[in-house]
């Protein structure tokens, strides 16, 4: 068996495609990788401003349970007045 040791410009070709190609697949991958990585850290940017705005929620959550109780005693307070509990009455005139 023969081997045929020659480079032709065939195989200069063939070999500067491969190494291109490679090379091309390398950057497009690095600047894929790197959008990922820009979108991955608007994401979590987007995700602490969610966690602001659930916090503000829960706060104005709290407030809205604080007055609830107080309109609840409020309504309580009306209640007993309308049936004579509670209620004062001045000197008679």
């Amino acid at each position: 068996m023969v081997i045929d040791y020659t480079i032709t410009i065939g195989n200069i070709i063939e070999i500067g495609s491969i190494v291109g190609g490679g090379f091309a697949v390398f950057m497009t991958l690095k600047n894929n990788v790197a959008n990922l990585k820009d979108d991955v850290t608007a994401m979590q940017d987007e995700i602490r401003e969610l966690g602001k705005v659930l916090i503000s929620i829960a706060r104005f959550d709290e407030k809205i349970s604080g007055l609830d109780k107080r309109v609840t005693a409020h309504d309580k307070e009306i209640y007993e007045l309308r049936h004579g509990r509670g209620f004062i009455r001045g000197p008679a005139v």
